[in-house]
């Protein structure tokens, strides 16, 4: 069988199929003009940044006032690409720190003004899909896009590898959009439950035949029980030629998992002929932190959704916010960004409408909340499913705390409860003490969990 790989750590000519060869670039990060967020234009010899200059996509920057008439200068000579400042009144920063003249390299961020670039190699024109459920403005993400649009319209199962909040679902989601198919999509957790119930959920409970015509995701698939691995490939071949059936009569199936499954395979934790199954088409989504673009998108993003009702236009925000949204690990990725942008959208009104780096603000970025995720228990062994007395966290202190626990779970309260340590029904009280609207915050954040 041959297999399909549509890695998003670069774009390949494999899925792209585009002639246009890539070229060095200098891409809109970051600008209160939210619309511009991912302009695109070659870095060339004598290009010309600021508030007058057409240079930057025929397109003056009049909306930034921190930007000088006539900010900066490139050169772009023997390979070696170079920023100058032109005198400006409030400075040129390359990775945080201002210069008067200094060579780039590939991956460097500049503040000119109050607006954020990146420094790429990448193709001119991004291929783009305005109705698509994966924003973003990254050569990861558009070559995600890509991979998406061209495995859509068949039966071909997809394997969906991303660290927790990297936006598997919503490549499921997109997946389905896309396919045409009438049926609806069907989502199991395979993890955060026993084994059994999972097997109910998707046999008794006949996962497989509601998502029928639709799509299946098997969220977590890594998590599956060697029982219930047996009985999937078992029902895959009762299903005849199954995947290769008309779209009516089969579900398609999407597996997503939180680290390479063939390190699973390899260990024998999961089957090799169930792997081959799944693996037809694998698409790996980068975590945000390799991102940079798209956290200026995602953060465009959520400015306009907490932004106050009536808001005539985007808030102003502070370069020394977007510096440390850029330059966080992002351990739990989209998810975790979301909660940092809403505290400070939320506390701009107390700074007089401008979102900065505020000490709750602060306080998020630096607190162990957001360490590393805690990995979905083992069902393949016993010590894996409890967790020590000294392991257990705190319980939470307010509102916040408990839906930072929920968004960096995926909603999963058998997750969150792992988390602290304390059965299920002791976080439903959680929930109803806080006044947590778990389904509107699960909805909202499957709505920006793009990328």
């Amino acid at each position: 069988m041959t297999t399909t790989h549509a890695t998003t750590k670069r774009a390949t000519v494999a899925i792209d199929g585009r002639s246009d060869p890539p070229q060095p670039l200098l891409v809109l990060l970051y600008t209160a003009e939210h619309a511009r967020i991912g302009q695109r234009a070659p870095l060339t010899d004598g290009l010309e940044l600021g508030r007058e200059s057409r240079h930057f996509a025929r397109t003056p920057f009049d909306g930034d006032g921190q930007m000088s008439r006539n900010h900066v200068g490139f050169t772009a000579r023997g390979g070696e690409v170079q920023v100058l400042d032109r005198g400006s009144t409030n400075g040129t920063f390359v990775n945080g720190r201002r210069v008067d003249s200094s060579a780039l390299r590939l991956g460097d961020v500049l503040q000119i003004g109050g607006s954020f670039f990146q420094y790429i190699v990448a193709n001119r024109d991004p291929y783009f899909d305005a109705a698509s459920l994966l924003v973003g403005n990254s050569p990861e993400i558009e070559a995600l896009r890509r991979a998406v649009s061209v495995v859509a319209p068949a039966n071909t199962p997809v394997l969906v590898t991303g660290e927790p909040g990297t936006g598997k679902r919503t490549v499921g989601r997109e997946l389905h959009r896309l396919s045409g198919r009438a049926g609806p999509l069907v989502v199991v957790e395979c993890s955060g439950a026993a084994s059994e119930a999972v097997e109910r959920e998707i046999f008794e409970g006949s996962a497989l035949q509601r998502a029928r015509g639709g799509t299946l995701i098997l969220a977590d698939v890594d998590q599956l029980s060697p029982r219930a691995q047996l009985r999937l490939i078992l029902a895959l071949n009762e299903m005849g030629r199954g995947f290769e059936q008309a779209h009516d009569r089969t579900a398609r199936l999407l597996a997503t998992t939180r680290h390479p499954l063939r390190e699973d395979v390899s260990a024998g934790r999961f089957r090799e002929d169930l792997f081959a199954r799944l693996v037809a088409w694998a698409v790996e989504i980068s975590p945000l932190r390799h991102r940079p673009l798209d956290i200026g998108t995602l953060l465009a993003h959520y400015l306009d959704r907490f932004a106050p009702r009536g808001a005539p236009h985007a808030p102003e925000v502070q370069g020394e916010l977007v510096w440390a949204l850029l330059g966080h690990a992002w351990t739990h990725n989209v998810p975790q960004l979301s909660t940092v942008v809403e505290t400070a959208t939320v506390e701009s009104g107390e700074q007089g409408g401008v979102v900065g780096l505020t000490p709750r603000v602060r306080t998020l970025l630096s607190s162990e909340t957001f360490g590393p995720p805690t990995p979905p228990p083992s069902p393949h062994a016993d010590a894996a499913r409890h967790r020590r007395a000294d392991d257990k966290r705190p319980p939470p202190e307010d509102r916040w705390q408990l839906v930072d626990a929920l968004r960096q779970h995926d909603f999963v309260v058998s997750n969150v409860a792992r988390h602290y340590g304390k059965h299920r029904q002791q976080i439903y009280r959680w929930i109803r003490q806080f006044d947590v609207d778990v389904e509107a915050l699960r909805a909202a954040s499957e709505r920006g969990e793009r990328g």
